[in-house]
């Protein structure tokens, strides 16, 4: 059994006009794992130490695939893998947060874990051709990790077009935003398989 602890709050912020905007997170701590027999005792349990705010409520990041008598874990932190205090020095970059993949390999048999980390990306990789992982976008298919993301902009032809056509009809300048024709973009889909 795989556990982690949430809290979801918002914090509302309002300008002198009386306009407020209220923004809502979700916070994750801990991988908590625990091994129950048959009787329903604990046989054991360990922790792992971890912290993540996500923007949102009730987000889920806690993935499990069984690998023989190995459990792999991804999940989402903020910080690095052999920080000992979570603090502002021990932060993750947001790069380092979206181009490494973060896991734990727990023992089914006694719960102890070793944490590892995967950079997606080859050193020098052009930005065009990055990919990325988001804790929150992965999945578990028959005891495998898959993962996607996708990056989308304009097509900086069309952009030139809307501009130029405004001189004429200003409401032109709006053509390029809500065309689809006007965007493009690329996504990847990866098939994540973590070592020990």
């Amino acid at each position: 059994l795989f556990c982690s602890r949430m809290r979801n709050y918002s914090i509302t912020t309002c300008d002198g006009k009386g306009n407020c905007t209220t923004r809502y997170y979700c916070e994750k701590n801990n991988v908590t794992a625990f091994c129950i027999d048959n009787k329903g005792e604990i046989v054991w349990a360990t922790n792992l130490d971890r912290k993540k705010t996500y923007n949102g409520w009730d987000i889920f990041d806690i993935n499990v695939a069984l690998k023989g008598d190995k459990f792999f874990v991804s999940y989402g932190s903020e910080f690095g893998i052999h920080a000992e205090k979570k603090n502002y020095k021990s932060k993750k970059s947001k790069k380092h947060q979206n181009e490494i993949f973060e896991y734990a390999v727990f023992d089914k048999n006694n719960g102890e874990y070793k944490k590892h980390e995967h950079n997606l990306n080859k050193l020098n990789t052009p930005k065009k051709d990055k990919k990325y992982v988001d804790p929150i976008s992965i999945m578990v298919i028959e005891d495998e990790f898959y993962t996607y993301s996708m990056q989308t902009g304009f097509k900086p032809g069309w952009i030139a077009l809307g501009c130029l056509g405004a001189f004429a009809c200003p409401p032109v300048v709006l053509i390029p935003f809500f065309s689809g024709n006007a965007r493009k973009g690329s996504a990847h889909l990866a098939h994540i398989k973590p070592i020990e």
